[in-house]
């Protein structure tokens, strides 16, 4: 990570990883030495790594993840096979200074995304947290394909406040407050 610049073009380059959630404590795949060069972390459930069982489960796996002080980000929250508790999740996130993900892609690979992903937003609204855009690209044609989430957000007229990513000082003071490298 030490060979990528911090800047290319005048573009602000940060360096991040999306994490496994490994088991229902939280624990997330890493090894410390790897964090020390990257500005964020993104943390998330992936099968087969670790089974869905129940929504109580599932959410306070994610709520053991969004302590640990390393995590900045929870990618996709809204997939459907890990449900969790919305209002607890967004609640922690907010106390916590952990942005909550929502992905153009979710709709996509996760089928019942799209109602979890507006049940998330509107948790999200009510405890005042953050969400961070994504369009969770799998293939290049699809890096930076937001067209889903903004057409979401213009619907329900969500908070922009909340969108973590839609300025580029907003994202770097937030990850500078959720500082990992030493």
């Amino acid at each position: 990570m030490n060979s990528i610049p911090n800047e290319v073009n005048n573009v602000i380059v940060l360096k991040g990883i999306e994490a496994n959630i490994l088991d229902f404590n939280g624990n997330i795949d890493y090894d410390g030495e790897m964090f020390q060069n990257l500005d964020f972390v993104m943390a998330g459930f992936h099968y087969p790594l670790i089974e869905s069982t129940d929504i109580y489960k599932n959410t306070q796996a994610m709520l053991n993840v969004i302590k640990n002080p390393i995590v900045s980000i929870i990618s996709h929250p809204d997939n459907p096979k890990y449900p969790v508790d919305f209002d607890e999740v967004a609640r922690a996130a907010y106390e916590n200074n952990v942005a909550l993900e929502f992905n153009s892609g979710s709709v996509l690979a996760r089928p019942g995304s799209d109602i979890k992903c507006i049940d998330m937003l509107k948790s999200v609204e009510k405890f005042v947290g953050y969400i961070s855009l994504g369009s969770d690209a799998h293939f290049c044609s699809r890096v930076g394909d937001l067209d889903y989430c903004e057409s979401i957000i213009r619907k329900m007229n969500f908070n922009k406040e909340m969108v973590l990513n839609n300025s580029v000082n907003k994202v770097v003071n937030f990850f500078k407050y959720k500082k990992i490298k030493n």
